[in-house]
């Protein structure tokens, strides 16, 4: 599997970032369920200190990925929370994400995904849902 970086959406106060995720593996695979996440700093990673399952967009569910299809995961910013905590603090930004697959199964590096979470963030399950998009 390969991340990465697709689309991000501001609104008052955070955002929604979506991470596409790729099978490059020669025979199907199941992406599913909600991942553990690491921020990348300056190189390093860090564990997130509040992560929630869902987000305000779409929830993702359970997909089987052929070699070659993608599914995706969501992350959400809390909701009027940025907005509000100024200057913003080097240790809530981040410059990337690390997904770490459920079941132990593998991780997934993803650079380039600009992160602010001083409130914390929200994740959907990976996979996929009829009728998302990527924009």
């Amino acid at each position: 599997m390969i991340g990465a970086f697709a689309h991000s959406n501001g609104y008052a106060g955070g955002g929604i970032i979506t991470i596409v995720v790729v099978n490059v593996g020669t025979s199907t695979c199941r992406l599913g369920g909600y991942p553990q996440l690491l921020g990348i700093r300056d190189g390093h990673e860090y564990a997130f200190t509040k992560v929630d399952h869902g987000t305000q967009d779409v929830n993702l569910e359970t997909a089987i990925l052929a070699p070659r299809m993608s599914g995706a995961l969501i992350l959400d910013t809390s909701d009027g929370c940025n907005a509000n905590v100024y200057p913003y603090p080097v240790l809530d930004q981040y410059t990337g994400v690390v997904i770490l697959l459920p079941h132990d199964n593998g991780h997934v590096k993803v650079a380039g995904v600009p992160l602010y979470v001083p409130c914390g963030i929200g994740e959907s399950q990976l996979g996929w849902a009829k009728g998302f998009i990527f924009y």
